[in-house]
C-alpha cells in the first residue's frame, strides 16, 4: 500500500456491503465480506447480517443459511436481527423446515420470538397449503404471548383455502 492510503475500517466496510445488501446485489455484498476478511478485518454481526439480508432479497436463501452458520462457527453471535433474516429468506423461498430449524435454532441461543420470527412461518404454512402447521405456529404465538397482526392471520386463512 502507498503511504498515507487510508485503509477502510470496520465501520466502512458495513457501510459498503450494507449498502450492496439494500439493493439486494448478494453476490457484490458477500465479496465484499471476503475482501474484507482478506483486508484483516474481522466481520461482526452488522457484517453477516446485511450479507444475509441480501441473500434473501436475491433468493439465495441457503447461502443465507450457510452464512449464519458461518458467523456461529467463527464465534460471532448471531443477534435476534440475524435469525429473522434467515428465517424470513429460507420461508421466503420455500423452504419451510429449514426456516423451522433457524427458528428453534433461535430459541436454543436464548432469543424470545417475536413477530418478526413467526411471520414468515405461517406464510410460508400458507403457500405450501399447510394449514395444520400455519394453526399450531399461530398458537405458538399466542403462548409466547404475542399477539398476531392482521396479515399473520390473512396468511393463516389463506393456508385453509389452499388446503381444501
Amino acid at each position: 500500500r502507498a503511504v498515507g492510503e487510508v485503509k477502510p475500517d470496520l465501520i466502512s466496510w458495513n457501510s459498503a456491503i450494507n449498502s450492496h445488501a439494500k439493493l439486494g446485489r448478494a453476490d457484490d455484498a458477500t465479496l465484499l465480506l471476503d475482501e474484507m476478511r482478506e483486508e484483516r478485518v474481522l466481520p461482526d454481526v452488522v457484517s453477516y447480517t446485511s450479507v444475509i439480508n441480501a441473500c434473501g432479497k436475491a433468493a439465495q436463501s441457503q447461502q443465507a443459511a450457510r452464512l449464519l452458520s458461518t458467523m456461529q462457527n467463527t464465534r460471532i453471535d448471531p443477534n435476534i436481527y440475524t435469525f429473522c433474516t434467515t428465517i424470513n429468506a429460507l420461508a421466503r423461498d420455500g423452504l419451510l423446515d429449514d426456516a423451522v430449524e433457524v427458528f428453534h435454532d433461535m430459541r436454543r441461543a436464548a432469543f424470545e420470538p417475536n413477530e418478526a420470527a413467526y411471520a414468515p412461518i405461517v406464510g410460508a404454512c400458507a403457500r405450501a397449503g399447510r394449514a395444520g402447521e400455519a394453526a399450531e405456529w399461530l398458537d405458538s404465538m399466542i403462548k409466547d404471548m404475542l399477539r398476531p397482526s392482521a396479515p399473520i392471520y390473512g396468511n393463516a386463512i389463506s393456508a385453509c383455502k389452499s388446503s381444501r
